[in-house]
């Protein structure tokens, strides 16, 4: 048990050292070698636990992600744009904790193939299926339109975040709040008037 223990706090501390460098130095310009530096291992047991440095991003990139995905509430009853506004909330404000190292992780994930690849694709098939849980309920109490058809919203919205993403990202001072105002208005766009239990309330 303390082998294992002390496998996992050595597995941390090179993702915490290769976080930090990634967010300094950027992808290109971190090594293998600086990270074990900087956790105070050995480049064969960072290579231990990530046999590569797109592991090592991969790893930074999808732990983090899959804990908000996995975490996320949504308010049940609120109006369709509070409920989606609370789905990408944290995702906004994860980025604008550590903006240098996420220009990082959204540049190069973006392009990620592979297993990475296949691994963040699930994942955003995790995100975009909230979305349609979300949109479809939103349509069976007659807040969104019945005949939009659901999946041209849903990469309509989908283009929007990652547009978010990216501009607040390229800003000095992330703001998250305003993000997440700036998604909620596109979503109200499409929404009717409001749930028919609302209606005339």
């Amino acid at each position: 048990m303390k082998r294992k223990q002390q496998m996992t706090q050595t597995r941390q501390a090179i993702l915490s050292a290769a976080k930090q460098l990634f967010a300094e130095k950027g992808f290109e310009g971190t090594t293998i070698r600086a990270v074990a530096v900087r956790a105070g291992v050995g480049t064969g047991t960072v290579n231990l636990h990530f046999p590569d440095k797109i592991s090592l991003l991969g790893e930074a990139i999808y732990e983090d992600i899959e804990a908000i995905l996995q975490r996320h509430s949504l308010p049940e009853g609120a109006p369709l744009d509070v409920r989606l506004g609370e789905l990408v909330r944290p995702l906004f404000e994860y980025y604008a904790r550590q903006p240098a190292l996420s220009r990082v992780l959204v540049k190069e994930s973006l392009m990620m193939r592979g297993q990475w690849g296949q691994r963040f694709d699930q994942q955003l098939q995790t995100f975009t299926g909230s979305m349609k849980r979300e949109l479809l309920a939103a349509q069976g109490c007659g807040e969104l339109d019945p005949g939009y058809p659901v999946s041209t919203l849903i990469e309509a919205l989908l283009a929007y975040y990652i547009a978010l993403v990216i501009e607040g990202l390229r800003s000095e001072k992330p703001e998250p709040a305003e993000l997440v105002k700036r998604f909620r208005r596109l979503v109200s766009l499409h929404t009717v008037v409001g749930p028919k239990d609302n209606k005339g309330k």
